[in-house]
């Protein structure tokens, strides 16, 4: 890979910082349903759930049940696992998004993250103090963002090694899935789902938007974002291996599989920069969701259940239909050599 120019952000970014980059998301894509202007009291008073409170099985059999009748009368057990698949895509999109724009990592206690349940479905999510571990240091922004295309801009490509500091992609993985690890045991007590298929619907929604963090940045960053992307579905902290396999995919023809061995990051992507342009980053799930088993619902396409030459034509009409990011982030996290 060839040598970026290594810009690191500081470690730990102040919270006007770390608002602006969750500004950036919200503005990106409708994958990031963050509220950063509210205050605890305001979203206690409009019926948003402290995260603290899915630790509760208690408060799963309300979920469940609702998911599943939005789903059109499917039974428990399937809107207890779509359910949490989307309440777990919601936190990683907060805490991947902004990792990845200012290199850092929230502070992840459970009272200062909010969710906006509707009908079961996490429609929003809120860190109204949010901040970043270790406390606050001098205000430094990520770069802004240009709507303008990649051609007529200056690029200079700013990383933040993973190893540069203590946000690394499996540090990160680890403050993630311990957040959730309380909400997946409780809500399995209303699925019924094992283990494995309760953290393969979590695994699935991570490397969903580590695939649009991937789509909104500029094309020749993505390999080494990917390197990144790689290594926080390969984390040790996956309480199972090999619950997605991250594959680079073309709408139009070919792909190639990105190496997900736990202890090998020697060659972290499957194409080099010249190819990104052309390619996305999806991903081949281990799992299945049980969403087919919902009325008039199909198996979704990255589903174990289905023949690999179906899925991946499916994924490729997925990228074909998939809506734009509305404004290209600066990513600043990758492999700084």
């Amino acid at each position: 890979m060839s040598p970026r120019t290594a810009v690191p952000p500081p470690t730990v970014p102040a919270r006007p910082a770390i608002r602006r980059a969750l500004g950036e998301l919200v503005a990106c894509s409708p994958r990031f349903p963050i509220t950063a202007d509210r205050t605890a009291d305001e979203l206690h008073a409009a019926g948003w759930t402290r995260t603290d409170r899915l630790a509760d099985p208690a408060a799963w059999p309300a979920i469940a049940q609702g998911y599943a009748a939005d789903l059109g009368g499917a039974a428990v057990a399937v809107g207890g696992s779509c359910a949490l698949q989307e309440y777990a895509g919601r936190t990683a999109g907060l805490v991947l998004g902004t990792w990845a724009l200012t290199g850092a990592m929230l502070d992840l206690a459970a009272e200062g993250v909010w969710v906006d349940l509707r009908d079961g479905r996490t429609v929003g999510i809120a860190m109204p103090d949010a901040r970043a571990c270790g406390g606050a240091a001098e205000d430094d922004a990520p770069p802004e963002a240009s709507d303008a295309p990649s051609d007529e801009r200056s690029h200079t490509p700013s990383a933040a090694g993973p190893d540069d500091a203590t946000a690394t992609p499996e540090r990160v993985a680890e403050a993630l899935l311990a957040h959730l690890s309380p909400a997946v045991a409780a809500s399995r007590t209303v699925s019924g789902l094992s283990s494995r298929v309760a953290w393969g619907n979590v695994a699935a929604s991570v490397a969903g938007i580590l695939g649009t963090l991937d789509r909104a940045q500029d094309p020749r960053d993505r390999p080494a974002w990917r390197a990144a992307a790689t290594r926080v579905l390969a984390a040790p902290a996956w309480p199972h291996a090999d619950l997605v396999a991250p594959v680079l995919l073309s709408a139009h023809d070919g792909d190639g599989r990105l190496p997900s061995d736990r202890g090998d990051h020697a060659e972290p992507v499957a194409r080099d920069a010249r190819n990104a342009r052309d390619d996305a980053l999806t991903h081949e799930r281990a799992t299945c969701c049980l969403i087919r088993l919902a009325p008039d619902h199909e198996s979704c396409a990255a589903c174990e259940r289905l023949e690999p030459a179906e899925r991946r034509e499916r994924l490729r009409d997925d990228l074909r239909a998939a809506v734009a990011p509305r404004r290209r982030l600066r990513v600043v996290v990758g492999a700084a050599g």
